[in-house]
C-alpha cells in the first residue's frame, strides 16, 4: 500500500526542485516506508529506493525530532546504520526535519553534502536551512491534507448514483463524478450536451429559483434521454461563482453533495474571521479558542443572526479534527417525519421510497469530525431520546437496521431558544439538555456589542463594494443611523441593510436614503439617548484599553491623547468622566 507522501510524490519533487535551485543544496523526501519518495541532483536517481533500517532518518520518523548529523560513521546515531558495517557513506554532514501530520511521522525531509566543500557551506548556513526545510514540510503536510480531502469528497461523490459535475461560469468542466461519465463523453464544456441556448436558460432561470429542476432532452447521451437537472451556484472566496449540475432519473435531492461542497467554502473560517474588537466579543472568542482544544460537546447560545454556526465552524477548525468533516443540519428546516433518516441514516427498504442500498446520515458523515446540531432546541421530543442514546453509547442504529455503527463524532449544537426553561416546560429532557451544555458559550447580540457596528458595516461594505464593483463609503449621516438602531436580527440583518443599501446606491457616499425605511424611522428620543450612551461606551472602553496597553503614567497619557488627536487636558475630563 502507498503512503500519502507516495501518493504526492510528483507534487513533492517539483517543490524540492524549485527549492533546491534557491538553496544549492540537494534535498530528497523519504516516507514512513523508508522509501526514497523524491530527490533532487543523485539522490533523484535513486527515487523509488529504500533506506536501511537504523539509518538517520529511520531515527527522525521514530523519534519525531530533528536531526544533525555531522560525522555520518562516528555519530552514535548511525551506530545501528548497516552503512557503518562497511565504513561507508555518501554523505559527509546531513540536516533531516521531521514531516508530521496529526502527531504522527510520517516521513522526512533531509538536506545532505556529498563533499567536504559543501559541508562547509551547510554549516555556516544551517539555522536557516533547517527553517526551509520546516517550511517545505508545512507544505508538504498541507498539499497531504488538501488530497485527503479531495479524496474524500470524491468518493462520497462517486458512490451517488446521480450525475454530478461542476463548472465554472462559462461551462468549463472543473470536477465530475463517475456517473457524469456516461453523460459527459469526454465533453470539456457542458453546454456541448445541450441543444440550442439550453444552457443560458438554464442558468437564467436558476438564479430567480435555485430549488426548482428542469427536465432536458440529452438524446443519443443517456438511455431514456430524457432527466431532471438541478442547479446550485457556489460562491468561491474570489467572488467568482461555479455552477453545481446534478442530472437524475427521478426528482430526489443529493443532500450529501450539495452538503460537502458547499461546506468547502467554509474551510478557512477561524476565529480571525468573526469580525468584532469588542470586549464583549473578544471574550467569547478567548473562551471557544479554549473550548476547540478539548473534545467536550458545546452548546452554543444566543439570538437569531449572531453567528452561532460562524462560531461552530471556527471552533472546528481550530480543533485537532480540524481535517475532519463538519457536517451541519437545521433541527428546525427538515420535516419531523424525515428528521430521524437525515440524523442517523436508513438501510434499504427501510421505508417507501427508501434508497436501494440504504443512505447514511448526517452522523455517519460526521465520523471522526463534528456535527453542527443548529436550531437544536426545535428537536421534536420523540427524537430526544434516540439523540441521546447515540451520545452515550458512541453508535448508532440506521432506520430499520439492525447493526450498531461506532461513532467518534464532536457534537456542536446551538439555539435561540431558553432551553432550560424548556427542561422546566417538559419541552425539552433534561438528560440531553446536559449532554448538549457540557460547554455553554452565549453570543452576545448586536445591541450588547456596539462598538462592532461600525467595524461590521465597514467589513460587509468592502465585501460588496468588490461583489458589486463599486467603491461606495459610508457617511457620518448613516453611521449615526447604524448606531441608533437596535438590530433585532443581529449581524444578519446588518448585513442584509449593507447589502441592500449598495445595490441602491450609485454614487461614491452610502447616505440615509439609501438606508432601508424601517431603521431611516426608527428615531425616537430614547434612541437618540441611546446613541449617546452607545458613543459614551465605545469612548469609554477605547480610553480603557489604551489605559491597560500604556500604562497610567504621565508620559502614557500623552501618548493615548495624541493618538485620539485630543489634548492631555481634555483626556483628563474623560478619565475623571468615566471613572477610570
Amino acid at each position: 500500500m502507498h503512503s500519502l507522501m507516495y501518493e504526492i510524490r510528483d507534487f513533492i519533487q517539483n517543490l524540492i526542485e524549485s527549492t533546491s535551485l534557491v538553496i544549492e543544496f540537494d534535498i530528497y523526501v523519504i516516507d514512513d516506508n523508508l522509501v526514497r519518495v523524491a530527490g533532487t541532483g543523485i539522490f533523484k536517481k535513486i527515487a523509488g529506493m529504500a533506506l536501511p533500517e537504523g539509518c538517520g532518518n529511520d531515527y527522525v520518523i521514530k523519534n519525531e525530532k530533528l536531526l544533525v548529523i555531522e560525522n555520518p560513521l562516528k555519530n552514535e546515531i548511525c551506530s545501528t546504520c548497516p552503512m557503518k558495517e562497511y565504513n561507508v557513506c555518501s554523505k559527509e554532514y546531513s540536516i533531516i526535519y521531521p514531516v508530521k501530520i496529526k502527531n504522527k511521522c510520517i516521513g522526512s525531509i533531509a538536506i545532505a553534502s556529498l563533499t567536504p566543500e559543501l559541508k562547509a557551506r551547510l554549516v555556516e548556513t544551517k539555522n536557516k536551512l533547517i527553517i526551509f526545510l520546516k517550511k517545505l514540510s508545512e507544505i508538504i503536510v498541507t498539499k497531504i491534507r488538501e488530497t485527503e480531502t479531495e479524496y474524500r469528497l470524491m468518493t462520497i461523490l462517486n458512490s451517488i448514483s446521480e450525475g454530478i459535475v461542476l463548472t465554472d461560469f462559462s461551462g468549463n468542466i472543473i470536477e465530475y463524478n463517475d456517473a457524469m461519465k456516461k453523460i459527459l463523453q469526454n465533453q470539456k464544456n457542458i453546454k456541448n450536451i445541450f441543444s440550442g441556448n439550453y444552457f443560458e436558460n438554464i442558468i437564467n432561470n436558476a438564479k430567480e429559483n435555485s430549488n426548482q429542476e428542469w427536465e432536458v432532452d440529452l438524446t443519443g447521451l443517456v438511455p431514456n434521454n430524457r432527466m431532471f437537472v438541478n442547479v446550485k451556484f457556489i460562491n468561491r472566496s474570489n467572488e467568482k461563482l461555479d455552477i453545481l449540475f446534478t442530472f437524475k432519473h427521478k426528482k430526489e435531492l443529493s443532500n450529501i453533495a450539495y452538503q460537502l461542497l458547499a461546506d468547502a467554502s467554509h474551510l478557512n473560517i477561524n476565529f480571525d474571521s468573526i469580525i468584532g474588537n469588542s470586549k464583549a466579543i473578544n471574550e467569547v472568542k478567548s473562551f471557544a479558542v479554549q473550548a476547540a482544544k478539548h473534545t467536550s460537546n458545546v452548546l452554543i447560545l444566543g439570538e437569531s443572526g449572531t453567528g452561532k454556526e460562524l462560531f461552530a465552524r471556527a471552533i472546528h477548525r481550530m480543533s485537532e479534527r480540524e481535517k475532519e468533516p463538519f457536517i451541519a443540519i437545521n433541527c428546525a428546516a427538515i420535516p419531523e417525519n424525515l428528521l430521524e433518516s437525515e440524523l442517523f441514516g436508513y438501510e434499504s427498504g427501510a421505508f417507501t421510497g427508501a434508497n436501494k442500498g440504504g443512505k447514511p446520515g448526517k452522523f455517519e458523515l460526521a465520523n471522526g469530525g463534528t456535527i453542527f446540531l443548529d436550531e437544536v432546541g426545535d428537536l421534536a421530543l420523540y427524537l430526544q431520546p434516540k439523540l441521546l442514546r447515540v451520545i452515550e453509547n458512541g453508535e448508532l442504529q440506521r432506520v430499520g437496521g439492525v447493526k450498531p455503527i461506532k461513532l467518534d463524532v464532536r457534537i456542536i449544537a446551538a439555539t435561540n431558544k431558553n432551553l432550560e426553561s424548556m427542561v422546566e416546560k417538559g419541552e425539552f429532557r433534561q438528560d440531553l439538555f446536559y449532554r448538549l451544555c457540557v460547554i455553554p458559550i452565549t453570543i452576545p447580540s448586536l445591541k450588547e456589542r456596539p462598538e462592532d457596528i461600525i467595524l461590521l458595516a465597514e467589513h460587509f461594505l468592502h465585501k460588496y463594494n468588490r461583489k458589486f464593483n463599486k467603491n461606495i463609503k459610508l457617511s457620518e449621516e448613516v453611521r449615526k443611523l447604524l448606531l441608533l438602531y437596535d438590530w433585532p436580527g443581529n449581524v444578519r440583518e446588518l448585513e442584509n441593510t449593507i447589502e441592500y443599501s449598495v445595490n441602491m446606491e450609485n454614487r461614491g457616499i452610502l447616505t440615509p436614503k439609501c438606508i432601508p425605511e424601517k431603521i431611516r424611522n426608527d428615531r425616537d428620543d430614547m434612541k437618540y439617548s441611546n446613541l449617546k450612551l452607545n458613543l459614551d461606551l465605545i469612548k469609554k472602553r477605547a480610553i480603557q484599553e489604551l489605559l491597560i496597553k500604556y500604562g497610567n503614567t504621565l508620559e502614557a497619557k500623552q501618548k493615548i491623547a495624541k493618538e485620539f488627536g485630543i489634548s492631555i487636558s481634555t483626556l483628563y475630563r474623560e478619565i475623571k468622566k468615566y471613572n477610570l
